[in-house]
């Protein structure tokens, strides 16, 4: 096995997660994927609305296609077995191990019931770090089981795990729920220590509700020379002050009976739990 590669690269696709307005971001996703991870050759699919109407995927002129029919249409159209999913601002700071990622390919290769290997430590909360072991298989019926990370997805569970009203935010929470009790085994690295796509996780990516992380963007946009209008979207500079209103979560709440009908009930438990352990 060399490698120097990616062991199933000509059986992985991957989908950098996105929407027409944060085509600004992905230059420098790209840029810093190609110095980091420069033996990264498969396929790289950006999940816009531009994809879909460039590939006649859809009809965007007649109504609106949500984040999660975009991935469904794209999943449907793509002819890999596996799915690597990244979203548009984890823009890495550091080289990707490739023969660690090789590693867990082999891992999830060989297990029909394994749907997922995350790139990065996941449900941090429900698990001890474990900084010895290499990887851990994921509890069934936590929180954020299914996770925006960066991960290998097997694409038929995938498949199965995306609804047509998603969103990025509500498939994390809600969608968590379709994967209870199922069976199938997700593992991801035992310890932040052992990440293997490595950008600034703690702000969130280079943007947050729609504005530009500093601490993340700067520097990079200087150092890959792109020239990016930072007044278009302005600067978040203390994440920690800025609350989602009550409209915002009586919405998101909605969506989340919309998507997975009673299983929603769930997210209230754990909000009493929370509430119950003084963390809500």
């Amino acid at each position: 096995m060399n490698l120097n590669k990616c062991s199933i690269d000509k059986d992985i696709t991957m989908i950098v997660n996105s929407c027409n307005d944060y085509g600004d971001v992905v230059p420098l996703f790209l840029a810093a994927l190609k110095e980091y991870w420069p033996s990264w050759d498969g396929d790289i699919i950006i999940n816009n609305e531009k994809y879909l109407e460039v590939n006649h995927l859809t009809d965007l002129k007649r109504r609106e296609v949500t984040w999660g029919k975009r991935l469904q249409l794209i999943l449907q159209s793509i002819q890999t077995n596996y799915v690597l999913m990244v979203f548009d601002d984890y823009i890495l700071e550091s080289k990707v191990n490739v023969s660690k990622f090789n590693e867990f390919m082999e891992i999830l290769a060989k297990d029909e019931n394994q749907s997922v290997f995350y790139l990065n430590a996941v449900c941090l909360r429900d698990h001890s770090d474990d900084k010895v072991s290499n990887f851990r298989i994921l509890k069934d019926k936590v929180d954020f089981r299914i996770n925006s990370a960066p991960a290998v997805w097997r694409k038929n569970d995938l498949q199965s795990y995306v609804g047509e009203k998603d969103n990025p935010w509500a498939w994390e929470v809600f969608g968590t729920y379709r994967s209870f009790g199922d069976g199938k085994v997700f593992c991801s690295p035992s310890s932040v220590e052992n990440n293997l796509f490595n950008y600034n996780y703690k702000k969130g990516g280079a943007i947050y509700r729609g504005k530009w992380v500093r601490e993340v963007v700067v520097d990079k946009c200087e150092k890959y020379g792109i020239d990016i209008d930072f007044n278009k979207r302005g600067f978040t500079d203390d994440l920690a002050n800025e609350k989602r209103t009550w409209l915002w979560k009586v919405k998101f709440i909605w969506l989340g009976f919309r998507m997975v009908g009673f299983k929603s009930l769930y997210y209230f438990i754990g909000y009493v739990r929370a509430k119950a352990k003084g963390n809500a």
